[in-house]
């Protein structure tokens, strides 16, 4: 979590629960279990899953919904 959302976590119980329940939900593990149960006929090639759903969380996050913002950042930090 960057700077600015950890001291609004701080400040705000709501905040910080919220925050916790989606870094829960964005851990590896789970997504990858999550994702082999129900993929049904789906999958993975160029991005995982897990960076999948770890990019739209940023975009809700930190770029106002801006799944693009999110995508470009993680192409300059050569994630992708």
């Amino acid at each position: 979590m960057n700077g600015l959302v950890k001291d609004v976590a701080r400040r705000l119980p709501l905040a910080e629960a919220v925050l916790r329940l989606l870094e829960f939900v964005c851990h590896a593990e789970f997504l990858q279990a999550v994702f082999e149960r129900y993929r049904g006929r789906a999958y993975e090639k160029v991005i995982s899953f897990t960076l999948f759903v770890q990019l739209i969380a940023d975009a809700l996050v930190e770029y106002d919904g801006s799944a693009r913002k999110s995508f470009q950042r993680a192409e300059e930090q050569e994630e992708l």
